[in-house]
């Protein structure tokens, strides 16, 4: 079964950061605004995903998910 973590943290990252729009945003995590706009409605993504994401915005993902270790335990077993 694929791993998933929310989209929520990631989320309330972005929007809490100095980025002025969405299309700021999408262009910091590497995809469209198009793409990004689904993201927004998306309950959960694959913890591979969110990983790329988290780089590309220069953190380790558990700065973005504070439960990033319990949500991808089985990624390490």
């Amino acid at each position: 079964m694929p791993i998933k973590v929310p989209t929520k943290p990631l989320l309330e990252y972005l929007n809490n950061s100095d980025m002025p729009n969405n299309t700021i945003k999408a262009k910091t995590i590497g995809v469209t605004l198009r793409h990004y706009s689904r993201l927004v409605k998306k309950e959960e993504i694959y913890w591979a995903t969110a990983d790329r994401y988290a780089i590309r915005l220069g953190l380790h993902p558990a700065i973005i998910w504070k439960d990033w270790y319990v949500l991808t335990k089985e990624v390490a077993a």
